[in-house]
């Protein structure tokens, strides 16, 4: 599936596919629709924020559909949607972290449990590698990163990865991003062949200890740039 034009608010897939699936931006009445087909791909092991539960996983929604520096896009099937994709221009723990605090706030008010939850600490004090190329990718002011990529179980193989994918990149071209970041948990061997088979390369420069990132060059300059090989 290749998306291959813009059309107002919304992108249109190619002939090549069900023509019944559309990649559009999301609407804030999609949210629960975006927190069900997020608990329905994540659990706390996938994606750790799931231990703060299903309120918490909203207001991430809210946070990426409102914050003037992100966009998002889904995959449409008969107006269900089926696929998500989240992006920030730029580094966003900070900013998603404060416009989520009061939830995550009210999560440990109801289940106190959660401040024993080693997962969730390892998660929210994580750290990027320090290395010389972070340290340039942390300078670089025009690397997006993805918050966020999901395909419901029941239609993997139709190409919805890629088509967002392919969005994506067209749209972070548009808004003026030399690169785009994704961070993979290293455990998630689907997600990792799915990043390469598109063609984004797995950087090790970058590499934590849970944690590899894939990046795709706009800009192909950047690699050189920024000291990097990308893989053939």
């Amino acid at each position: 599936m290749k998306v291959y034009w813009w059309n107002g608010d919304l992108l249109v897939n190619s002939k090549e596919t069900n023509p019944a699936v559309v990649v559009r931006p999301p609407r804030i009445d999609d949210i629960p629709a975006l927190t069900d087909l997020h608990l329905a791909c994540f659990g706390p092991d996938e994606h750790v924020p799931v231990l703060l539960g299903r309120d918490y996983i909203k207001a991430s929604y809210q946070w990426l559909l409102n914050d003037e520096d992100c966009y998002s896009l889904v995959a449409d099937l008969d107006g269900r949607i089926i696929g998500v994709v989240g992006v920030c221009d730029g580094p966003y723990t900070l900013s998603m972290f404060m416009a989520c605090l009061p939830e995550m706030g009210r999560s440990f008010l109801r289940s106190p449990g959660l401040a024993l939850e080693k997962r969730l600490w390892r998660r929210l004090t994580r750290q990027s590698a320090d290395t010389e190329v972070s340290r340039k990718l942390a300078a670089e002011q025009e690397i997006a990163q993805v918050t966020i990529i999901a395909v419901d179980g029941a239609n993997r193989g139709m190409g919805i990865f890629p088509a967002l994918v392919d969005a994506v990149q067209a749209r972070s071209r548009e808004r003026g991003s030399r690169a785009i970041q994704s961070g993979v948990y290293k455990f998630n061997q689907p997600s990792r062949k799915a990043f390469t088979k598109v063609g984004w390369s797995e950087t090790p420069e970058l590499e934590t200890n849970d944690t590899v990132f894939f990046l795709h060059y706009i800009d192909p300059q950047l690699p050189r740039e920024l000291g990097i090989r990308p893989a053939a």
